[in-house]
């Protein structure tokens, strides 16, 4: 009778430890759960916007909110941490109803069941936090690749932008390379002043302007300035220009 009585104070003492033990894990686990259903509330809200956003299609274009991790690993997560909600859920409800008439073995099975659930937590937390640093990497990856083709493309215009520039400076420096030899073509080669405007006749020499042409001809007698014979007349540009047939 002594033997028996010390069992049963025995039991009921493994029985107290254990509930101890289970009030002391207890608090830590149900921090775990309230985490891990916020995280699949947050998960179900990004699902409801992307289906706003892009329709109920193929959610692997889910690139608008981050989600770079594979389409079977993100909905393979999300059923874990739904599955291990609803094991808590019950393991919790179990507790709060049946403790009081638990035996040691019943508790102790109890709070086993809470450890593996917690290792489940653990691990679901794990696999959702690898797969947010997996999906921060990938959209740095894209991010460095964007700007990297950005900074080539920069260079390329810009290579192209300075090859148009000296190729537009030497057209316009050829170009007024040539208005200013037309512009020395048209003026007189005595004076380089005034323009050509007259006609030797009869060797057709049109190189001078007529302030020059009398001026040669008061002072060095009537001969063409440029092949010494004699003038016989001089023809104004404007007077060529009056008499010259419509075309």
């Amino acid at each position: 009778m002594r033997k028996s009585s010390r069992v049963k104070v025995m039991v009921e003492n493994k029985r107290k430890v254990s509930e101890r033990e289970l009030a002391v894990s207890w608090p830590r686990q149900q921090r775990a759960y309230e985490r891990l259903t916020r995280m699949q509330g947050a998960s179900i809200e990004e699902q409801d916007v992307f289906t706003v956003k892009h329709g109920a299609g193929d959610r692997t274009r889910q690139a608008d909110h981050g989600d770079a991790v594979p389409k079977d690993f993100k909905w393979t997560t999300e059923e874990k941490r739904a599955k291990v909600i609803r094991r808590m859920a019950s393991v919790q409800r179990m507790v709060r109803e049946g403790m009081p008439r638990m035996t040691y073995e019943e508790l102790r099975g109890v709070r086993n069941a809470a450890k593996a659930l917690f290792q489940e937590i653990d691990l679901a937390m794990d696999n959702a936090k690898e797969a947010e640093e997996t999906a921060a990497t990938r959209r740095l990856e894209e991010q460095e690749t964007t700007i990297r083709w950005l900074e080539l493309g920069h260079a390329i215009f810009e290579e192209q932008k300075e090859g148009m520039e000296e190729k537009h400076s030497a057209e316009r420096q050829e170009l007024r390379r040539q208005l200013l030899e037309e512009r020395e073509k048209a003026l007189c080669l005595v004076c380089l002043e005034r323009p050509r405007n007259t006609l030797v006749l009869p060797c057709l020499h049109f190189q001078y302007c007529l302030d020059c042409l009398l001026q040669h001809r008061s002072c060095n007698g009537n001969t063409c300035p440029t092949c010494r014979r004699s003038i016989e007349g001089l023809c104004m540009a404007s007077s060529l220009a009056a008499s010259s047939p419509a075309t």
